[in-house]
């Protein structure tokens, strides 16, 4: 009985941990924050001194955000984008397996009453 608690402490656990580690990731994905450009003079960033820049978005001094323009756009990114986003849903997808397997033996406990 202590090592099936123990188990399913840990279990628990990494579960949470796991949902956590899926808002980081939509977090990150989401963020502009992938690269820092400064100082660089790259006509489409409007010429200022510092930007960040994302997977679909880029900001201006850290306060003005515009899409990506397409000449920018190349199949790396693209690439990137979609790993990031499989990712996301391989993450999701474990989660809820975990949360059923979780679940499941705390039904299995209860007697049907019919």
């Amino acid at each position: 009985r202590v090592l099936r608690d123990s188990i399913t402490t840990s279990y628990k656990v990494g579960l949470a941990a796991l949902g956590i580690g899926i808002m980081m990731n939509i977090g990150g994905v989401a963020s502009p924050g992938w690269m820092l450009v400064d100082r660089t003079p790259l006509l489409w960033l409007k010429n200022s001194l510092s930007w960040t820049i994302g997977l679909w978005k880029f900001c201006n001094n850290g306060i003005d955000c515009e899409d990506l323009p397409d000449a920018v756009i190349t199949i790396s990114l693209k690439v990137c984008r979609a790993f990031s986003i499989l990712g996301i849903l391989f993450n999701g997808f474990a989660f809820i397996l975990g949360a059923i397997f979780l679940v499941l033996p705390m039904i299995d406990r209860f007697p049907n009453k019919v």
